[in-house]
């Protein structure tokens, strides 16, 4: 049984793969057990608090005896799950962890050990591997890293239309998940050659981004709810896709937008942080900056963009590492085989 996250949304019309739907073909089409729409009432608000899909993982618990396995996607509903199955032994339990070394998860872990209950934990990057072995002590064989995925079929340049007016080159950025906008807007300020798009909605984060209206420079324009082929166009758009990070991060944030602007062969310019360090070969398909550093960002915008001829090798050079195996194919290729051998296994 899957179990995707509840905030993964599909939207409407033409969209990208999930990779819940093609692990469920690749597993031989594995029941998916999706969270309940509806976020009103007191279950609703407490859900929205704990950042959990409760009553998701409630029924998935309460179907226990008709599943040969659970694979969750998210912490979300794999948390709560596992606190309900209690102790290894039961049913077959995968997770796909995303942010293991928030304050609270830490200190569940250290009050409960609820990590050992699974079977095998999946991470998105390296720094939440450091984190399970060395700080939580979870055995090796029990831990895998796959590196995010992109649906590079969707994310392809060949699909994406140029529909902004306007002459100034566009520097777009893309996202809420530990955006540290502010950063980006002062460098923002020093840049009126440049035009600035922030397309800060998300259907993963619950982050503030910039509100379209506010404080900002005259060369910056925040819009929100737009279209998957909507933000497909406005990447291939623009000339450099920013991924600005809060320093420290030690969890993936911004990957999504990392791997669709590499997917339509944008060149990249992402804060240096622990969790995104996997994701781009510094020089060759991005370049990072410092954290929290206006200047330096604004001076690698400046940079990247005034030298296109680059930084459309850099997009290129990016775009074949997603072809290569850095896509949704890859992802739930590696995933259900985990996923096999657990179930094996038991």
């Amino acid at each position: 049984m899957l179990l995707p996250s509840g905030n993964a949304e599909t939207g409407n019309g033409e969209r990208p793969k999930t990779d819940f739907e093609e692990l469920s073909i690749a597993l031989g089409g594995a029941t998916v057990l999706y969270p309940p729409t509806n976020r009103a009432g007191f279950v609703g608000r407490l859900e929205a608090r704990a950042a959990s899909d409760l009553r998701q993982a409630g029924t998935a618990f309460l179907q226990r005896g008709s599943c040969s396995g659970f694979v969750s996607l998210s912490e979300k509903v794999g948390v709560p799950l596992a606190l309900l199955l209690g102790a290894r032994g039961g049913v077959p339990h995968v997770m796909v962890a995303h942010n293991l070394t928030s304050d609270r998860k830490r200190r569940l872990q250290r009050q409960t050990g609820y990590l050992r209950r699974f079977d095998r934990i999946v991470v998105l990057c390296l720094e939440q591997e450091h984190y399970l072995l060395d700080e939580a002590r979870l055995p090796a064989e029990r831990v895998r890293f796959i590196p995010d995925k992109v649906d590079h079929r969707f994310w392809n340049p060949a699909r994406g239309e140029a529909v902004v007016s306007g002459m100034l080159p566009i520097i777009l950025s893309v996202g809420r998940e530990r955006r540290d906008y502010p950063t980006l807007l002062s460098a923002a300020r020093t840049l009126p050659e440049f035009r600035f798009i922030v397309v800060s909605s998300s259907p993963w984060s619950r982050g503030d981004g910039p509100a379209a209206g506010a404080d900002l420079p005259g060369n910056v324009e925040v819009v929100n709810g737009v279209s998957w082929t909507a933000l497909r166009n406005l990447y291939a758009e623009s000339s450099v896709v920013v991924v600005p990070l809060m320093a420290a991060t030690r969890y993936a944030a911004g990957v999504n937008a990392v791997l669709e602007a590499m997917a339509m062969a944008k060149p990249l310019i992402v804060s240096r942080t622990p969790g995104i360090a996997d994701y781009i070969d510094d020089g060759v398909t991005g370049r990072f900056v410092t954290a929290a550093d206006p200047c330096a960002l604004a001076s690698a915008i400046s940079e990247m963009a005034g030298d296109l001829d680059t930084a459309r090798v850099k997009g290129r050079a990016a775009r074949r590492v997603v072809e290569d195996g850095r896509n949704l194919d890859g992802y739930v290729s590696a995933l259900a085989q985990i996923v096999r051998e657990v179930m094996h296994a038991a």
